[in-house]
């Protein structure tokens, strides 16, 4: 076999990284061959890792409570609508990302690609959607995209989701990177932000401001080198030619009207936090869930209150203790990390996708890398100077 003509050292970067390769394929959303090809990490962490899921029990056990009571309540109600091998793929799909998480936080990948491949592929997809749509439509209806694979469209939200991740890009501005890898990485993120404001969602725009304003606050902080803010102006000279090149390239400007939407209306017209305290209300006087509480929307807009309204407090408690027993432990990855700005950036565009978004109802594939991350960053085991 050719496994066994390499070194273990060399075996285990290449079964890293096609887990990797495994995991961006799964993000991009193709039809049938994303939703089933996560099962392939399985063998491979059992080759690179026999042990982990003995290692990572409780932990496990936690994530798999919280999945299958949320489907088993919902069930018991009525409102489910998924084919069992559907179920099967959701209830497992985060529990192997999970554990692909924690082998891959003990290779040799370091830690600004393992990010950057497995976030891509979302950003991939979203932005073909919504280039797509715009080629197809020359404006978007209804702040609507179709789907690249499929051609049913979704609503701005839902691509938001995923675009957030691609502004948290423009936070490699202040990295000490490759200018190759920098130019990439800010054109990447310059076209989810003009997605973003052609879908005219202020989602994404409130994830960007925080983590752009958060990671800068740091930078002066801990940053004082002449050569460092010297690369900080470099990037934001950098992605403010490449904006205006391609805004024009692909004729945007006059499609732009997420720019007239948010100035005539304001970023905190959102309506989304007015369910929050209706439905928190909800998850006490209906502990089993059911949606029985009334809302005047189809969701509470929020990761927690949706499970509440949806499941009751179980599924909660489940998922409260699995994300708050790794919170310490990420926080302290990412601070002492080289690329640390680049992944404040993501996680909170993760954050404020969990706190005013359905975020399991709308995409249990984003979720399911939310558990990815959470494994990597949340393993006492990461090699923060890979």
């Amino acid at each position: 076999m050719i496994l066994n003509n390499l070194t273990k050292k060399t075996q285990r970067n290449l079964l890293d990284y096609i887990l990797l390769i495994i995991i961006f394929i799964y993000c991009l959303q193709m039809p049938i061959i994303s939703r089933y090809i996560i099962l392939l990490g399985i063998p491979i962490i059992i080759f690179t890792n026999p042990n982990l899921l003995l290692k990572k029990l409780t932990n496990t056990f936690l994530l798999l409570g919280f999945l299958s009571s949320y489907y088993l309540i919902i069930f018991w109600h009525g409102i489910f609508s998924y084919s069992p091998l559907y179920l099967i793929i959701n209830i497992f799909s985060p529990i192997i990302l999970y554990l692909c998480g924690l082998n891959l936080s003990n290779g040799k990948i370091k830690p600004l690609n393992v990010l950057i491949i497995s976030t891509m592929g979302f950003i991939i997809f979203a932005n073909l959607s919504v280039i797509f749509s715009f080629l197809k439509y020359s404006t978007l209806f209804f702040r609507d995209a179709d789907n690249f694979w499929t051609g049913i469209p979704a609503n701005s939200p839902y691509w938001g989701i995923f675009l957030s991740l691609g502004i948290a890009y423009l936070n490699v501005i202040f990295l000490k990177i490759k200018k190759i890898n920098k130019i990439l990485l800010i054109t990447i993120s310059t076209l989810s932000i003009i997605s973003i404001l052609t879908l005219a969602t202020r989602s994404p725009i409130y994830a960007g401001v925080l983590s752009i304003t958060t990671c800068l606050i740091i930078y002066l902080k801990k940053e004082k080198e002449k050569k460092s803010i010297k690369s900080l102006i470099t990037g934001i000279v950098l992605f403010l030619f490449i904006f205006i090149v391609i805004t024009n390239f692909f004729s945007f400007g006059d499609y732009l009207f997420g720019v007239e939407r948010i100035s005539e209306t304001g970023l905190d017209d959102t309506g989304r936090t007015e369910h929050w305290f209706p439905a928190l209300k909800g998850i006490f006087k209906y502990p089993l869930g059911g949606q029985k509480t009334i809302l005047n929307n189809s969701y509470a807009h929020n990761f927690w209150l949706d499970i509440g309204w949806y499941a009751g407090i179980i599924p909660i408690i489940f998922i409260l203790i699995f994300q708050f027993k790794h919170i310490k432990i990420i926080y302290k990855n990412i601070i002492e990390n080289k690329v640390r700005y680049l992944e404040i950036g993501i996680f909170i565009a993760i954050l404020v996708s969990y706190m005013i978004e359905p975020l399991f109802q709308a995409s249990p594939v984003y979720f399911s890398l939310t558990i990815f991350l959470i494994g990597y960053y949340g393993n006492t085991t990461l090699n923060k100077n890979k």
